[in-house]
């Protein structure tokens, strides 16, 4: 309850516009984190090895531990930005609204015990490690597209961090059912369009068979 109680006042905290000083309900998430990151350091020292990188060798092999570190470690650079200059402060805001993810996820572990809930949690975490190699292939066929789109439809892109996300981007969503037809249709009417982009489309329509088709059904039937 304490901790439902926590993940409330936090949740009120990324809510509301971020103030120059900290709140009530915000020093009370702070005073809860910071005296939980110093339990944690109290379970590493009392763990049962006697050197201490032994002690957090032990300790981290919990995942529950290692999820609980990022979580606390982020909090503590947010707070560390909030006092900060509005940009800076914004970014700490930002890490407050990400390190939430953590806290929530929390949540996962205490319905691990439960009768009904606890034996699908335990599912989804062996499923998880074990879709890895699955998941590679699939990476594997979105960059052999992506890149290959990216290059005939935007021949004269300068040097930029950009193109690596627009590499992922559309290809990716395109698994789930957006394909940006409009983009295809324009493409086609368009005499402007760059040499070789009716080659676009056909790229396309193999990718998607493979991928979406072949990759995610084959995903869809390893969980099964």
């Amino acid at each position: 309850m304490a901790y439902l109680l926590f993940l409330m006042l936090f949740t009120y905290v990324v809510l509301v516009k971020m103030e120059p000083v900290p709140s009530v309900q915000e020093w009370l998430v702070i005073t809860y984190i910071f005296t939980n990151a110093i339990e944690k350091v109290r379970e590493v020292f009392m763990s049962e090895p006697g050197k201490l990188t032994q002690k957090v060798k032990v300790w981290l092999n919990e995942y529950w531990n290692v999820t609980d570190s990022i979580a606390i470690i982020l909090f503590v650079v947010g707070f560390a930005l909030r006092w900060a200059d509005p940009p800076l402060q914004t970014a700490g805001r930002i890490i407050y609204c990400l390190d939430i993810i953590f806290w929530y996820t929390r949540l996962l572990d205490f319905f691990a015990v439960n009768q009904q809930a606890g034996p699908y949690i335990t599912m989804i975490g062996k499923m998880t490690s074990n879709m890895f190699g699955i998941v590679i292939i699939m990476a594997i066929v979105l960059l052999a597209f992506g890149v290959a789109r990216k290059a005939i439809l935007s021949p004269s892109e300068p040097p930029s961090w950009t193109l690596a996300r627009d590499i992922v981007f559309q290809p990716y969503w395109m698994m789930f059912g957006e394909v940006y037809a409009g983009e295809i249709d324009a493409c086609e009417e368009n005499p402007d369009c760059p040499p070789g982009s009716f080659i676009t489309p056909f790229l396309q329509a193999v990718y998607l068979f493979i991928q979406y088709i072949i990759m995610v059904n084959l995903l869809i039937a390893f969980f099964k």
